[in-house]
């Protein structure tokens, strides 16, 4: 009865999102490997990743020996929760986790995240458009621009993508930071209304250069996928935090079609002492922002510019007239 009950929610959740396309619903586990590059030594990490997919969000667990996080992605925010679990949330002057909360279903700054978003989730930002495409990029902290990417029907992501920082391209003489992401293994999952198909094993690269073609760093990670099933509950929006958690919150300022990439990155910072996640127009957030004037709203800052051009001009046109008053007082002086 309760397989049943199990089957008759998993395919209602399915309707649910019919308008969705190609949006992968289920619970899928496997491992992550994460390698580092500094001064041409890698270091290697493991981990094991739980993914559950609904119709409107995901969330995501991590674990490995000393670490533990968490991802609550909703279509319009993003909680990313790294917990240091062998604090005791009594103790005082002690973070017991830190969060990071972004203004979409799309986690950055974060370097596990960010490969299971592309993986699984990114088929929104790529399908239907035209290359190149200026974007936020994948673990790079700048604005970037993808260059190639193949994406078919009923897929998750990118088949393939390549992408590399905007500023090597403006500026000579600075450090090119490459990326690509690409699917190794694939499977599909059969769901109403269509079949999806998603890499079971994908791999993706960060790698940066200098000036003279030399290697200067790099991060390379593979996501396998051992198990694919149904999802049977309501993967959690929220995460469950006591204790003080500092807050880095990405969603003070909205992306800039000029300088796409650099404004989705601005934050704020604040803290939690219960778990509780602000809405962004609150007094916590807002009191921030004071300290921050770089990231107020564009529109602030706009009236602080226009102000401050009329005051100029008025005081240009006012010294200009005094000056010519004088200058004609004199000359009937003289004559």
């Amino acid at each position: 009865m309760k397989k049943v009950i199990s089957i008759f929610i998993f395919f209602g959740v399915v309707m649910l999102s019919f308008d969705v396309k190609s949006q992968l619903i289920g619970h899928l586990k496997g491992n992550f490997i994460l390698a580092f590059c500094d001064n041409s030594a890698w270091s290697t990490n493991n981990y094991s990743v739980d993914i559950e997919s609904a119709a409107t969000n995901w969330h995501l667990t991590i674990l490995s020996q000393n670490y533990h996080e968490e991802v609550f992605a909703t279509s319009n925010q993003t909680e990313d929760v790294i917990y240091y679990d062998k604090v005791v949330p009594t103790q005082k002057g002690l973070n017991t986790a830190e969060v990071k909360l972004f203004s979409s279903s799309r986690p950055h700054s974060s370097r596990i995240a960010e490969h299971i978003w592309v993986a699984l989730f990114s088929r929104n930002t790529f399908a239907g458009k035209s290359q190149p495409i200026n974007d936020i990029g994948l673990c790079i902290e700048e604005s970037c621009v993808f260059t190639e990417f193949e994406i078919n029907s009923n897929e998750t992501s990118p088949r393939r993508a390549v992408w590399h920082n905007e500023r090597s391209d403006k500026y000579k003489g600075q450090t090119r930071i490459n990326g690509s992401f690409q699917w190794l293994e694939q499977t599909n999952m059969q769901q109403i209304p269509q079949d999806v198909i998603f890499p079971v094993k994908s791999e993706m690269s960060v790698s940066g250069f200098t000036r003279t073609g030399h290697s200067a760093f790099g991060s390379y990670s593979k996501l396998i996928i051992t198990n694919v099933g149904a999802l049977l509950n309501s993967p959690p929006e929220i995460a469950s935090i006591r204790g003080r958690a500092p807050i880095y919150d990405y969603r003070v300022k909205k992306p800039s079609t000029e300088n796409k990439g650099m404004d989705e990155r601005a934050y704020v910072t604040y803290n939690s002492h219960d778990g509780s996640i602000p809405y962004i127009k609150s007094s916590i957030v807002e009191a921030a922002k004071e300290h921050n004037p770089v990231y107020k709203e564009p529109t602030n800052q706009l009236k602080k510019q226009v102000v401050a051009s009329v005051v100029l001009g008025f005081s240009i046109i006012t010294f200009f007239a005094i000056w010519y008053a004088t200058k004609t007082r004199n000359n009937n002086k003289s004559k």
